[in-house]
Formats: C-alpha cells, sequence, structure tokens
C-alpha cells in the first residue's frame, strides 16, 4: 500500500492555503473535505485574511455557515479523516 503525504496548511506561492483558495472559489464541497483532512480554519494568508473573511467578503454565505460552526467546534480541521 503506497502512502501519501501532503501538509493540507501549506502555502503556496500567492501566500494562501489550499483552503483560503478553496473558499476563495466558492467550493463548500472542497472546503469540507479541507477541513476533514485537518485544514486550520483560523490561518490568515499572507494578506492577513482568514477563510472566514474571504468568504464573507465574497458573499459566500453557505461557507460563512460552515466555517463559523468548525471554528466554535474547536477552530481547525478533525486531524485526519474520520
Amino acid at each position: 500500500m503506497n502512502s501519501c503525504e501532503f501538509n493540507v496548511n501549506a502555502f503556496g506561492p500567492e501566500g494562501q492555503t489550499a483552503l483560503h483558495q478553496s473558499v476563495s472559489d466558492g467550493n463548500l464541497e472542497l472546503v469540507k473535505l479541507l477541513v476533514r483532512f485537518g485544514a486550520d480554519v483560523r490561518l490568515a494568508n499572507r494578506d492577513g485574511w482568514s477563510a472566514l473573511h474571504m468568504a464573507a467578503f465574497s458573499g459566500h454565505q453557505d461557507i460563512v455557515l460552515y466555517l463559523v460552526a468548525k471554528a466554535r467546534g474547536g477552530g481547525g480541521g478533525g486531524g485526519g479523516p474520520s
């Protein structure tokens, strides 16, 4: 069995994590998947914006509600799939 490790909270060349990019794209399903695999909803991008800030600014209400619920439940993701 092959295993692949990936730091879900890594910052790309644009100064954003995969979570930030998914929020920017309005992709709720990918946001949920990333959080499930440990994406930290509290991380700020290089401009100081959290995923929640980006979702609110972009008008992605469904993502805002999801991220608020996750932040209240402990902030980051679950540390791995469940």
